[in-house]
């Protein structure tokens, strides 16, 4: 007995491959679907996962806003330790004649003021002031007492209201006055020796004057003495 060779139907051929097809799957698409043919549309619901997606292959842009957390701000750390100290700066500048200190260096002046108020009972009362340098001049200076209208001898250059003396020299520039004697002038504030001729100390002077009659006298001004 012959038996009947087998022949598949056209149908039955075509089911054949399209079930190779469907088994293929992937593989299949990647050779006959066309490059960037396979979109948005093409694609279902979580059909890529993240075991299909390369590490370190997304970048920020292909996230959207608010997709990726802020990490936590970083802390600061400690403090290090203080390094060694540096080496000193040099000192810093003086003046043309150097700093004071104690004794009042060459050339420098110095400059204040005084003022005696008293009340007298009688004529020839006395008033007097001292005034202190606030620093020792290596000598005493020659003291000069210019009276309210007199002419200032050559050594006091200044006025009242601007004092200068030159150097070795205190000039006291009398601003105002009101019943007193002529004869005032710088006094010693050691002996209260004073008048015209008066001598002065290394750190400071005085000055005295006296009452023309009963009643209120005075005498202020200012005064200016430069170092040898």
């Amino acid at each position: 007995m012959r038996l009947k060779r087998f022949r598949p139907s056209p149908a039955t051929v075509i089911a054949s491959f399209a079930l190779m097809v469907a088994l293929s799957g992937v593989g299949y698409a990647a050779v006959v679907l066309p490059a960037n043919s396979v979109g948005t549309r093409q694609l279902r619901n979580n059909s890529v996962v993240s075991s299909k997606v390369a590490d370190h292959s997304l970048l920020l842009r292909d996230f959207g806003f608010g997709q990726i957390p802020r990490g936590p701000r970083g802390s600061i750390g400690p403090a290090g330790a203080a390094g060694p100290a540096g080496p000193t700066g040099p000192a810093g500048p003086t003046g043309p004649a150097g700093s004071i200190s104690g004794t009042l260096p060459s050339g420098q002046t110095l400059r204040g003021s005084y003022m005696i108020q008293n009340t007298a009972g009688a004529a020839n009362d006395l008033g007097a002031a001292g005034v202190s340098f606030g620093v020792q001049l290596s000598a005493a200076p020659t003291a000069h007492f210019i009276k309210l209208g007199d002419a200032p001898p050559s050594e006091c250059s200044g006025n009242v209201t601007s004092p200068a003396a030159a150097p070795g020299h205190l000039c006291i520039y009398e601003g105002a006055d009101g019943n007193v004697k002529a004869g005032r002038g710088v006094a010693d504030p050691v002996t209260s020796n004073g008048g015209p001729g008066g001598s002065a100390r290394t750190w400071g002077f005085g000055v005295a004057v006296r009452s023309n009659a009963a009643g209120d006298f005075y005498s202020s001004g200012s005064w200016a003495v430069t170092a040898s």
